[in-house]
């Protein structure tokens, strides 16, 4: 069992992103081991059966965890021109999907913007206390550019009737309890085609009506259906967390549910953070399931903590 005790929240980081790196394999993280977690590219998919881990610890898999889809950021805005709404539209779209999916629980924060800059980890830090969530989600379109492809040489050249569409995407996941950045995934595909093909000119919303049979529609439908499924297989080695609202004797009140798909008779691990160290302290078992809390009682030695300030529960 991965001991949290005094836990320094970088070093929880790299065990975070190592879950990530093991993968569905369950095995025990060594407490050595730091990982940096890098970027990575993924070549756009038809949609798959996402083969979710059992993590071995104990704890069932089968909880559905909070996620914060924000804005979608574009850093060539020029090139998207064609594409309306593409920034609260791309994230209204990923939030569906990811709710099909039926293993999350998708909170919309399209009105917000990912911070940028020295104060980011404090910014995801507050805006996940905001919304009450364990993850914060962002994607980023890096480029959506069309070229025209040319024959002949020097003067002598002539514009081609085929175009070319480059789609750079990014898909960003946060810790949101301390910021901490634990996935950053690439996508890059091509569109191409006539000019009808791959620019949108009659502004049509996004992967609607005859809009998804394109060869722009279908690029971008195989970066949503990648950015879907890479993003689920990221956040399910990850055990659920969630916070103690408040503490009434021996009873803890958590900010879970049964949409949650807790249960009575459950067990979850106690801890509280303090600054930037985490102190184990025992098991918890929920004993009462409401449609937006929880209520568990202590199971550790000694008496339940007094105050709310800083506890939180986690699956393992």
């Amino acid at each position: 069992m991965l001991t949290m005790t005094n836990l320094p929240a970088k070093f929880l980081s790299g065990a975070i992103a190592l879950l990530l790196l093991v993968g569905c394999a369950g095995q025990a993280v060594a407490p050595q081991a730091v990982v940096e977690v890098q970027s990575e590219v993924v070549e756009p998919a038809k949609p798959a059966d996402v083969d979710f881990c059992d993590p071995g610890q104990g704890a069932p898999f089968s909880y559905r965890k909070k996620v914060a889809v924000l804005a979608t950021e574009l850093l060539q805005p020029q090139d998207a021109g064609d594409l309306p709404g593409l920034m609260v539209g791309w994230s209204e779209l990923l939030q569906q999907r990811l709710n099909e999916s039926g293993r999350l629980l998708v909170v919309n924060a399209s009105d917000q913007h990912l911070h940028s800059g020295p104060l980011q980890q404090e910014w995801i830090v507050a805006l996940a206390n905001r919304l009450d969530v364990q993850f914060v989600v962002a994607v980023r379109f890096h480029n959506l550019h069309t070229s025209r492809e040319q024959f002949g040489v020097g003067r002598y050249t002539i514009p081609s009737r085929r175009m070319q569409r480059q789609i750079d995407a990014e898909l960003l996941i946060f810790d949101g309890l301390y910021g901490s950045q634990i996935a950053s995934i690439f996508y890059a595909t091509q569109a191409e085609g006539s000019e009808s093909e791959v620019i949108n000119l009659a502004r049509s919303p996004l992967l609607r009506g005859a809009f998804i049979t394109t060869p722009l529609g279908e690029a971008l439908n195989s970066v949503l259906n990648a950015e879907v499924e890479q993003g689920l297989k990221k956040l399910a080695c990850l055990p659920l967390m969630a916070r103690v609202t408040k503490v009434v004797g021996d009873s803890l009140y958590i900010s879970t549910s049964g949409a949650a798909l807790i249960r009575p008779g459950d067990t979850l691990q106690l801890f509280r953070l303090s600054g930037q160290i985490e102190s184990r302290l025992g098991a918890v078992e929920v004993i009462k399931v409401f449609p937006e809390s929880a209520v568990a009682v202590y199971k550790g030695e000694g008496g339940a903590p007094k105050y709310s300030a800083g506890l939180r529960v986690r699956a393992w």
